[in-house]
């Protein structure tokens, strides 16, 4: 995975490429779906807004089988076991302090400090916030 990061990292900055993370996602969904939006230039009306961001939830499309087309006959459970919890963090308590050792040494082998900090936190940890 690391190396596959290290692929994107260095066109970060290209302009037909967005990163997007998932801690940005969890932190603030609507301002981060604006920001994909207008990446991709589409425009949405302000009125709708609010449903749309509504449907792109955790919770919404884990509770919604039938908008991940079929999800259902490849996950036991569908998406409610698909799109399991949103949340990160859950290897903690799980690695060894050695594992998590090797594991920090791998990525600085791989990755700059900026790409490994955005990998672990996300945009707000290699960016200022836009007020």
């Amino acid at each position: 995975m690391l190396e596959h990061v290290a692929t994107f990292w260095q066109h970060r900055r290209d302009a037909n490429v967005l990163l997007v993370h998932f801690n940005d996602l969890k932190a603030d969904l609507g301002g981060e779906m604006r920001r994909v939006a207008d990446f991709l230039d589409i425009r949405i009306p302000e009125s709708s807004w609010p449903a749309v961001v509504e449907r792109c939830t955790f919770e919404s499309m884990q509770n919604d089988d039938t908008r991940l087309g079929g999800i259902d006959k490849l996950f036991e459970g569908g998406t409610k076991s698909f799109i399991f919890k949103g949340t990160n963090g859950r290897w903690q308590g799980v690695l060894t302090a050695e594992e998590l050792s090797d594991y920090a040494a791998r990525v600085a082998e791989l990755l700059p400090p900026e790409a490994a900090k955005w990998l672990e936190s996300g945009r707000s940890a290699v960016e200022p916030r836009e007020a």
